[in-house]
């Protein structure tokens, strides 16, 4: 039986992940991108299940969505603790698939800052422009 807290978090997943691809994709197209079966998605959506991190992971690729984004949606990630804290202390994931997620984790993070950077200096070089 499921507890009320981790029903509750199951929903939260479930609207998140229904939020993703709603309008996009159906539960089927989705499953399929994601390679489990149209049950699981309808699950996860329902909140009656929880995907595992592989599948978070799968997600972001199936429906273009910033890794922050589906680790904060799925709980991994809060304002006190980092997907790299979730990471490190889940005693599901075993020693190599860690360091790879870490090493995933930290190369996201890179790029993410980098763009922000880019994206930061283009709008004030944009801004520079139209004032001359």
């Amino acid at each position: 039986m499921i507890t009320t807290s981790v029903k509750a978090k199951n929903n939260a997943i479930g609207d998140a992940i229904r939020a993703a691809y709603r309008g996009r994709l159906t539960q089927t197209e989705l499953a399929k991108k994601l390679g489990v079966a149209q049950n699981t998605v309808s699950r996860w959506s329902t909140g009656d299940a929880s995907p595992s991190f592989d599948d978070l992971a799968a997600l972001e690729r199936a429906c273009n969505l910033p890794l922050g984004w589906v680790l904060r949606a799925a709980g991994y990630v809060t304002e006190t603790k980092t997907a790299a804290d979730a990471i490190a202390a889940d005693p599901n994931i075993d020693s190599p698939r860690r360091e790879l997620l870490l090493a995933t984790y930290r190369a996201a993070v890179t790029q993410s800052a980098k763009t922000s950077s880019t994206v930061a200096a283009s709008n004030s070089s944009k801004r520079r422009k139209r004032a001359s």
